[in-house]
């Protein structure tokens, strides 16, 4: 019967699965800053001239608790992610 162990999983899928948390956890951050440095008064104006994307700036911004929770949570969630995948690396290389 195979028995799967933690030496199955190839260096280099380790790898990129820890460059892909870094990645998602670097987009949390800078969405986090980005949404909370936006100027209001701009992206109403924005809006009311019919940029989409602004409006979209505005609806998630209605509810900056329920933003700021998902952010904050994704980005200590890859961060976790990043750091399980790293000690399994290190066990691997050491």
């Amino acid at each position: 019967m195979f028995k799967p162990s933690m030496n199955d999983i190839p260096l280099s899928l380790l790898f990129v699965s820890l460059a892909i948390c870094i990645t998602l956890a670097a987009f949390c951050a800078g969405a986090e800053t980005g949404l909370m440095a936006l100027n209001g008064r701009r992206l109403r104006h924005l809006t009311a001239r019919g940029n989409r994307r602004a409006a979209a700036a505005v609806r998630l911004l209605e509810h900056p608790d329920r933003l700021m929770g998902l952010l904050l949570f994704g980005n200590t969630f890859f961060k976790v992610c990043a750091a399980g995948v790293a000690v399994l690396l290190g066990w691997r290389l050491w």
